[in-house]
């Protein structure tokens, strides 16, 4: 039997692997292919080409949609309360159950999610700006 938060973590993992992996996919399918043809043809290797080329192409492509995916499963980590996992919200339903004090306890858990989304956010955009440099 597996135990709720390593079902979370495994949900989660395969969840956000399936949505970077279509990312980064996306990402590479939008560099021109000369641009690896003209790094092949300089006789660079494999790593260097993607070390050098590729990767410096990629990087503001695929930045931004990452970011909000990150951002994204933050916001969704509230689902595995569903499966008993401890978290934010699950916390937040454990104390109202005892003082019955409903409201208040979701306002301080959704003010804890705006908090951390703010957070990324404001690294996201010094992210990409360090990036499109």
């Amino acid at each position: 039997m597996i135990v709720p938060i390593a079902a979370a973590i495994i949900g989660l993992a395969l969840n956000e692997a399936a949505y970077m992996a279509e990312i980064v996919r996306g990402g590479l399918n939008s560099i021109q292919r000369g641009q690896m043809e003209a790094a092949a043809a300089l006789g660079l290797d494999g790593w260097t080409q993607a070390r050098r080329v590729i990767i410096p192409q990629l990087l503001p492509i695929v930045i931004p949609p990452t970011w909000n995916q990150l951002i994204a499963m933050l916001k969704n980590t509230s689902l595995i309360s569903v499966i008993g996992a401890t978290e934010l919200l699950y916390t937040a339903q454990s104390i109202y159950a005892r003082n019955y004090q409903t409201i208040p306890l979701l306002i301080v858990a959704s003010i804890w999610y705006l908090a951390l989304s703010i957070a990324l956010t404001v690294a996201q955009r010094g992210i990409e700006k360090a990036v499109k440099r």
